[in-house]
């Protein structure tokens, strides 16, 4: 045998032992709903499509599915499909792009899903066990759907050209929605083996919008631009919650399951990966690192909706870890509001290990809004005072008075996305933890 031939046989070999062992995907996008009036979307196959080609990029083989092939069965059979072709030591990935509903029970919709019984939806329970039931070295789960329409009111208001929710609410689904401990996706697997990624808290609507001339969710848009590997789950959660949190002004947020944040993207186990050396203060701002065993803020009564005006609120923080604890509401008014420290000094920020932060700081008052909206509340917990202290300093230029006057939270995203935090080779961002909350207050 020549030695060109030699190459040649060389080359097929290892491209044909590479697609024997490439990682595998399987992504599903479900724009048309036939049995189920007036709900049918517009971005999810383009998004089952951009995500596609963000997977292949990443060097997964994708199995494509959309429309009338996302039945309940068809989705499951893919599923089986997978397991089948998929090998221990590969990675897995799952996109779903689509209505979900809940949250008793939290369901994904398929294309036969009908309109008053949740019959032919998937549930998170289903869902979960047919992503274990492929053979894989790790799993992940993007979803591009919401399980919890608590926050409608105040989404609509904002009135965008082409937005558009992806939750879908049945008539006997009306519940009263939790405030507490929303800052999570556990509720999506109790078994810890799936990383999810969801487009929005679990109190939250996730929301399509039209981008360059078509529609999109828009937390897939944003993460089929920034999904890569080598970067680890948090720093991909915060490029992708800034830009959607910028997108919406405030009101969806992207949400990582906690026990995962630290490691590699793909990656469910093993050990931490590489932080950056450098980050805009906005990205950090929308990191999420939720472990309420070190860091929990909660709100009494436990609601994600008040009334104007009649029912008084109170926050509480808990901390468990000594460091630098910033509290800061995005009130209804589009006002940006220190809560703690209350004078803006970060050394009045430092906390000791079980420390409990209230606000309104006098036991027998409360908050009450006189204005309809939508309300977040973000805790962060700092090893270290300056980024912390930078953070302050800009919430506080964000609303300040004269000639530099802030303009609230647009205002706030501007110096934030200026303000580059970077560190020496071989240092990174110290650690920190989050805790959030996310109400509406309504007539």
């Amino acid at each position: 045998m020549s030695r060109v031939k030699l190459l040649y046989a060389v080359i097929l070999w290892l491209a044909l032992a590479r697609a024997a062992h490439a990682d595998k995907a399987l992504v599903v996008g479900i724009d048309q709903y036939p049995r189920i009036p007036g709900a049918n979307l517009k971005g999810c196959v383009n998004d089952a499509r951009s995500m596609k080609q963000a997977l292949e990029r990443c060097g997964f083989q994708v199995r494509l599915v959309t429309n009338a092939g996302a039945s309940r069965q068809g989705i499951l059979d893919a599923f089986k499909a997978m397991a089948t072709t998929c090998n221990p030591g590969e990675r897995f990935a799952f996109v779903f792009a689509g209505h979900g509903t809940g949250p008793q029970p939290a369901t994904i919709l398929t294309y036969d899903s009908v309109k008053d019984t949740a019959s032919m939806d998937i549930t998170v329970e289903e869902l979960n066990r047919a992503i274990l039931s492929v053979p894989a070295a790790s799993r992940v789960a993007f979803l591009d759907s919401c399980f919890s329409g608590a926050m409608a009111r105040s989404i609509r208001r904002l009135g965008r050209v082409g937005m558009r929710s992806r939750f879908f609410k049945r008539a006997k689904d009306i519940v009263v929605a939790r405030v507490n401990q929303q800052d999570s996706n556990d509720h999506l697997d109790v078994t810890g083996k799936v990383c999810y990624f969801a487009a929005a808290r679990p109190n939250e609507e996730a929301q399509e919008d039209v981008f360059k001339g078509a529609s999109h969710g828009i937390f897939s848009y944003f993460l089929s631009m920034e999904l890569q590997p080598g970067s680890s789950w948090m720093a991909l959660q915060g490029k992708v919650g800034a830009s959607v949190s910028n997108h919406v002004a405030d009101q969806q947020h992207p949400t990582l399951s906690p026990a995962f944040s630290s490691l590699p993207v793909f990656a469910t186990s093993g050990p931490p990966a590489a932080s950056s050396l450098s980050s805009n203060l906005w990205e950090i701002f929308n990191r999420d690192r939720v472990d309420r065993s070190r860091l929990e803020i909660t709100m009494q009564p436990n609601t994600t909706s008040v009334r104007v005006n009649e029912e008084g609120f109170r926050f509480s923080t808990r901390v468990e870890d000594t460091g630098y604890l910033v509290i800061v509401e995005h009130g209804v008014s589009g006002r940006i509001n220190l809560l703690f420290p209350r004078d803006g000094n970060v050394q009045s920020a430092y906390v000791l290990a079980g420390q409990t932060v209230s606000f309104p700081v006098d036991p027998d008052e409360e908050c009450f809004a006189n204005t309809q909206g939508h309300e977040r509340v973000r805790a962060m917990l700092f090893s270290a005072s300056d980024v912390p202290d930078r953070i302050i300093k800009a919430v506080l230029d964000s609303n300040g008075s004269g000639a530099d006057a802030g303009s609230g939270y647009e205002d706030l995203v501007r110096r934030m996305k200026r303000d580059i935090v970077t560190r020496p080779v071989g240092q990174s961002i110290p650690p920190f933890y989050t805790s959030d909350i996310v109400f509406e207050v309504g007539p």
